[in-house]
């Protein structure tokens, strides 16, 4: 089940946003190149071919590896 906004005249509007709630439950990975902790967010920035991009917890951006070699 997702939570809907609904307009005054019952009108879906869309997915509710709970900013709170999705920090407190936000899922944290290691990275496999280099082992820092990171996650994703299907509501930030997404590749060329559409897949999420892992994000970096302190800052927010999209996770710079240092072990890439691209």
């Amino acid at each position: 089940m997702i939570p809907l906004d609904v307009d005054p005249a019952g009108v879906i509007t869309g997915k509710h946003d709970f900013p709170v709630w999705e920090l407190q439950h936000r899922k944290y990975y290691q990275c496999r190149k280099c082992g820092k902790e990171i996650y994703f967010d299907d509501k930030a920035a997404k590749s060329k071919l559409g897949k999420m991009v892992h994000q970096d917890p302190n800052t927010g951006a999209p996770h710079q590896c240092p072990e890439d070699t691209y």
